[in-house]
């Protein structure tokens, strides 16, 4: 089979999966539940209490913005935007590097209630760290020219 054909069905398919991830997402936080309230019901301890209002604006906002992240990062994988659509591509790095320091920011927020407590914050905080750093890094790369690096 043709590499190219098979990288452009992979793309495809991972664009598709997005998308539907997306689409439940929204769904499930805006349609479904939009008051979170079977999603809270694991979260009730005597230790924290979830201050509910506050806590919902920032999953809400945190949503949004990953729902973005996601579809941003995705497109701009395509060697069409890249090579087509370059002013779009540098646009949507920008919405994308926004999206993820906005949702790094709401989750360092929802991190202490996590479900599952410490053992399930320790995983949100490191990919708080590592995913603002690699999109750091890949500016960087690029800042520099360094278009290969930046790609990887």
């Amino acid at each position: 089979m043709n590499p190219r054909k098979t990288s452009r069905r992979l793309y495809s398919s991972m664009l598709m999966v997005i998308a539907g991830f997306v689409l439940y997402v929204l769904y499930a936080n805006f349609i479904h539940d939009p008051q979170a309230g079977e999603f809270l019901s694991h979260k009730e301890s005597p230790k924290r209490t979830v201050p509910v209002s506050a806590w919902l604006h920032v999953m809400y906002v945190h949503v949004i913005f990953a729902c973005i992240a996601m579809v941003g990062g995705a497109m701009n994988f395509s060697n069409t935007v890249l090579q087509k659509y370059r002013r779009f591509h540098r646009a949507n790095g920008y919405v994308y590097v926004a999206s993820v320091m906005v949702v790094v920011l709401t989750s360092g927020y929802m991190a202490p209630y996590a479900t599952g407590g410490k053992l399930t914050s320790v995983p949100f905080n490191l990919l708080n760290i590592i995913w603002p750093a690699i999109t750091v890094i890949a500016i960087l790369k690029i800042k520099k020219k360094q278009i290969h690096q930046h790609r990887q």
